[in-house]
């Protein structure tokens, strides 16, 4: 399967992209490269409102997340890849027993925060990093018999329904 082209694959680039330019902290992302918006992607306007609430709905989570990570020593792009992907074991440890789509958006909404937090403290390749954890996790999920070939629709009914009452 190319990875380019999978549904996963164009998901996390653009909940990356998405995150990146309404979490506007430091570095703002314009639309641009490998973050041009796919319109084949199952990150839909609808799944777009979802995440804009969570990152309005979390944001002294955020705030506490950001007050956290700039309070530790630099970070490097190894230890952002390690942490990303201890996340993501510790999800899919969960998973296996509570897995919801919207414990999986938020997890991905996550991945994409820290990427972003990563970009301000200067790890260039903090995008990029949670673009594979994202990729990696719906993979996994995938494996697990999570994801099946109703996922993304699933998804889209369950942002759809969020939008109708939130």
């Amino acid at each position: 399967m190319n990875m380019e082209r999978s549904p996963q694959s164009k998901f996390a680039r653009d909940i990356v992209l998405f995150v990146s330019s309404e979490f506007v902290i430091g570095p703002h992302l314009l639309p641009f490269s490998i973050f041009t918006p796919d319109r084949t992607s199952p990150f839909t306007p609808a799944v777009q409102e979802f995440f804009k609430g969570v990152i309005t709905l979390e944001e002294g989570y955020l705030a506490r997340l950001i007050s956290h990570f700039s309070s530790i020593a630099p970070v490097t792009a190894e230890q952002h890849s390690m942490y990303s992907g201890y996340y993501v074991e510790q999800k899919l440890w969960r998973d296996q027993w509570e897995f919801t789509i919207k414990s999986s958006l938020e997890t991905c909404a996550f991945l994409a925060i820290y990427g972003k937090l990563a970009l301000i403290k200067g790890i260039v390749e903090g995008l990029f990093i949670s673009i594979q954890c994202i990729i990696r996790y719906l993979n996994m999920l995938d494996v697990r018999r999570h994801i099946d070939h109703n996922f993304w629709r699933d998804v889209q009914n369950f942002c759809e329904s969020r939008q109708d009452n939130p």
